[in-house]
């Protein structure tokens, strides 16, 4: 797997070429839901013999946010998170600085500036809940028509749930403050 710390740098990969399957997001402990998400990207990819891509964002968005904030920490650092999107299969990752700067930009602008002029994605893999841009306001609904505009396929993966509960690394945090370690083992899949 190909890392990623600065946008410059995409432009020499040639990604465009390569059909890049994109998804987006915080990635907080690359938990089971996360990587079901992840086996979707590489299946996709694979469907249309491009190459999978995860962006992520370091530090974590709610740190630059919401700093001090009593009930967030994250789950994992940046360099676990490396190891277990590897070990996914995914063929490239970016790491985004998360600046004020960079926080301020629309889901339309992250879409045409970043996704489509230096990535040059093809498809976009997204779970329902997924948000990006300033005030988390890009999400499945409101991306659509510039999506279509830009000839950017949209597939959006069902949360995945276990026992009837979503998969979520706001659930794992609360399990971790409770110190259920089983409860945090049986969500994350990994150690």
């Amino acid at each position: 797997m190909e890392v990623i710390r600065k946008l410059e740098d995409i432009r020499e990969l040639g990604l465009p070429s390569l059909k890049p399957v994109v998804t987006i997001g915080s990635f907080d402990g690359v938990h089971l839901g996360h990587q079901h998400l992840l086996s979707v990207v590489k299946e996709k990819a694979a469907a249309i013999g491009g190459v999978s891509v995860v962006i992520t964002f370091h530090p974590h968005p709610q740190q630059l946010l919401r700093p001090g904030a009593f009930d967030f920490f994250a789950i994992n650092s940046v360099d676990e998170k490396i190891k277990l999107i590897e070990e996914a299969g995914i063929d490239y990752l970016i790491i985004i600085p998360f600046t004020w700067e960079f926080a301020s930009l629309s889901f339309a602008q992250f879409i045409k500036d970043i996704l489509v002029s230096i990535i040059g994605i093809k498809m976009l893999v997204m779970g329902p809940n997924n948000t990006f841009g300033k005030g988390r306001q890009g999400n499945a609904q409101t991306i659509q028509q510039i999506c279509c505009e830009e000839n950017i396929i949209i597939v959006v993966v069902s949360e995945l749930k276990i026992e009837g509960k979503p998969v979520r690394s706001q659930r794992i945090r609360q399990l971790i403050r409770q110190q259920n370690s089983k409860g945090v083992e049986e969500l994350l899949g990994h150690d």
